[in-house]
């Protein structure tokens, strides 16, 4: 029997099947559902799609099975035993589609309206984007899609023919034209995905309802990066088209992203939650057993993987560890059983991380394989016996390279005990050997560095310098082992690095020249600052010494006169001179009773020397 409607209304464009039914209902004057109790239809088994309900639909308004597959597609269809939906082909969560509050465009409605303003109900319908949760724009005239009403029991929430009488529609139409807004690239992108499934971008092969939640999400994120980080947005954009922006262009903008927003969690405590928010809840929780969401899971584990330490047997986003990626400082030193402080500053002087880096030792991170490294090297190291040891050096060799820092206590050492690396000997040792000839033993134009630097006064590594500047021959005892076997040629030395001494007489040097050294005469002579003396540094003796400048000669020569010289003057025996002195009554300066020695004022002595010479 043919029950089909004689008044009904016609679907429109992506028009949902209740939004249909409402109209035709008004058609008839009767709200809906006493509409659906007369003709036999089941609203709920509208809603959920069921094979009576629709057959029932067909029959009452004899629709073709095109019409009605795109009217389903528009309403979604509820997948049979599950919390999931078909909807434009897609699937997607039913809580997407199913809100007890229903949006729309207040112009759109408008629209619709004109065609009979005296049955404005039978004209106005709810689109199926107005449904799905992220559309947030209408197409048509670019405003906002605004609240129409909230109803929660869900048999009465699609009745827009009986709703919207109930709606102030002037005043939404008022609201809605005063947030007209731009069209963005991902409310272009969501409409063509609806509209015929078309997707260019990396997001095609995920299901629309995720696609679109993860851009919401992830943008809502990246805003946050306003607040802390204005360089990372040089615009304001809406939130949905920065995680667009980044989702539709691939996995490298998606990791840089969310590697920016772990930028967020720098404190001691923060984990993961911290830098993602709602979007690390969604991935973590809300669809932990969802597979269509693995690809995003993985992308936001690597970053994690890349900023968290977490190790071997943890669980990230659903996956276990099966090693670790990165230590932090904190965590290394748990490891290598020392303090965070020792552990950051054995880093910081192996380069492995930044003196000036601010994170807490909870969040600053390195490799573990840094970790692995570091701790053979602290495995390595020992202590000065066996230090010495290794290089073949006595005590107070070895205590002169470390004076002369040849040698340096480990950088990563954690014990004072065991501060020696071995390798810097052998390093060391392989730096002075470059070159080197070899010895037998008995040479005597060689010997030990070490003995060299004892004979011509200067430290070992200063003839170190001497031999890498390659001023000093080195040679290599065949006979001996590491430090013990290593040489130099004394004259190669002599020539590159023994200093030469200040070119002045020292005070003893002149006191024998004018013959007065002996019995310390002179020294009283200075000591008293009878005479000047002009002190200075012997390099030879690496001690301050008395010299006699030529200043210090040319007052003593104004004011005295010795025996040497005045015998010399008059060309006599000194003996004689000094005899004949004592008989003409010239005597020594000896002010005080002091003896100076054979020493006289020249106004003293000089008429008896003018006299007296032949």
């Amino acid at each position: 029997m043919n029950t089909r409607l004689a008044i009904q209304a016609s679907p429109k464009p992506r028009e949902v099947l209740v939004s249909l039914i409402s109209r035709t209902a008004a058609m008839h004057g009767i709200p809906m559902a006493t509409f659906a109790k007369e003709t036999g239809l089941s609203v709920r088994g509208v809603l959920e799609t069921t094979p009576d309900a629709i057959s029932k639909l067909m029959e009452l308004f004899d629709l073709d099975k095109c019409v009605l597959e795109e009217l389903v597609s528009w309403s979604g269809k509820q997948i049979s035993g599950e919390v999931r939906m078909s909807f434009r082909g897609e699937t997607i969560v039913s809580r997407a589609l199913r809100n007890p509050i229903v949006r729309g465009c207040p112009l759109c409605l408008q629209d619709d309206a004109m065609a009979d303003r005296m049955h404005a109900n039978q004209h106005m319908y709810l689109r199926g984007e107005w449904l799905f949760r992220h559309s947030v724009l209408c197409m048509t005239h670019a405003v906002p899609l605004m609240p129409l009403w909230t109803v929660d029991k869900r048999l009465d929430r699609y009745d827009i023919a009986g709703l919207i009488a109930k709606v102030d529609l002037p005043s939404l139409v008022e609201k809605a034209a005063h947030k007209a807004t731009t069209i963005t690239s991902f409310d272009i992108w969501l409409d063509k995905r609806l509209t015929g499934g078309t997707d260019e971008t990396w997001l095609a092969k995920i299901p629309i309802g995720h696609a679109a939640k993860f851009c919401v999400l992830l943008g809502d994120e990246l805003a946050r990066l306003d607040e802390h980080h204005p360089s990372h947005i040089a615009t304001k954009k809406p939130s949905r088209v920065l995680g667009f922006d980044a989702a539709s262009a691939g996995e490298a903008p998606i990791l840089q992203a969310m590697s920016n927003l772990a930028t967020l969690a720098q404190n001691h405590s923060d984990k993961p939650k911290k830098a993602f928010g709602r979007l690390y809840s969604w991935l973590s929780h809300d669809t932990k057993n969802d597979p269509d969401c693995d690809l995003f899971r993985d992308l936001m584990r690597e970053v994690i993987l890349q900023n968290w330490p977490f190790g071997a047997g943890e669980t990230i986003l659903g996956e276990t560890l099966n090693r670790r990626r990165l230590h932090s400082v904190t965590s290394a030193a748990a490891d290598l059983d020392v303090g965070p402080d020792i552990m950051r500053r054995l880093l910081i002087s192996k380069n492995h991380i930044a003196a000036g880096d601010p994170r807490p030792n909870t969040r600053l991170t390195v490799k573990a394989e840094v970790i692995t490294r570091v701790q053979k090297d602290i495995a390595s190291l020992v202590g000065i016996g066996e230090m010495r040891k290794s290089m073949n050096v006595t005590v107070s060799q070895f205590k002169a390279l470390v004076d002369g820092g040849l040698i340096k206590p480990a950088r990563h050492a954690v014990s004072q005990r065991q501060p020696w690396d071995p390798k810097d000997g052998q390093q060391l040792l392989v730096r002075l050997l470059v070159d080197a000839w070899d010895l037998k033993s008995g040479n005597a134009s060689w010997e030990h560095i070490y003995k060299s630097a004892l004979r011509v006064r200067v430290p070992v590594q200063t003839i170190v310098k001497a031999i890498d500047d390659g001023g000093v021959l080195v040679g290599k005892a065949i006979d001996l082992e590491g430090f013990a076997g290593i040489y130099v040629e004394k004259s190669s030395v002599d020539q590159a690095v023994r200093p030469s001494r200040p070119d002045l007489p020292s005070v003893a040097e002149f006191a024998k020249k004018i013959g007065l050294h002996r019995d310390g005469g002179f020294s009283r002579l200075v000591a008293s600052g009878e005479v000047t003396v002009t002190r200075m540094l012997n390099p030879l003796t690496a001690k301050e010494t008395d010299y006699m400048s030529g200043e210090d000669v040319q007052r003593f020569y104004q004011r005295f006169t010795t025996l040497k010289i005045v015998a010399n003057q008059v060309s006599r025996e000194s003996r004689d001179v000094s005899r004949e002195l004592n008989q003409d009554g010239v005597h020594r300066y000896s002010p005080d009773g002091i003896d100076y020695g054979p020493i006289f004022l020249i106004e003293d002595i000089q008429s008896w020397v003018d006299s007296n010479r032949q």
